[in-house]
């Protein structure tokens, strides 16, 4: 006798920056939806589903922090918890440039601005 498994599918609807706003399954019924603070402190309803939340990075809900690859970011203080080591701006612990509203820093040391000029010079 074999045992039929089924994989539940969901899919992530985002805004323009990137931030996930619906996690809907295969029915298209939203199973989530998420708001955020202008720094990314969310507010989510529903289970349990997603990591993927803020600028589509991961995140802990037990440590509230956000992974960017090179170092964890803090929504509530809007700011990363150690220093950028590529030294860009004035204050090494920003986040986008301390305006989340125009700004992302998809990788924790660049806004994405000049990701965007980086990759033109290639």
């Amino acid at each position: 006798m074999f045992a039929k498994q089924y994989v539940k599918r969901y899919y992530h609807l985002s805004d323009a920056q990137n931030n996930v706003t619906y996690l809907t399954d295969d029915k298209q019924n939203i199973v989530q939806n998420y708001t955020y603070t202008a720094f990314g402190t969310p507010s989510i309803t529903g289970e349990d589903l997603n990591i993927y939340t803020y600028t589509g990075r991961e995140y802990d809900r037990d440590a509230g922090l956000y992974y960017y690859r090179s170092r964890h970011y803090m929504p509530n203080l809007g700011r990363f918890d150690r220093s950028d080591d590529m030294r860009s701006g004035k204050n090494w612990y920003a986040y986008a440039n301390n305006n989340p509203l125009k700004y992302t820093d998809p990788y924790g040391f660049m806004i994405s601005e000049e990701v965007k000029n980086c990759i033109i010079c290639f």
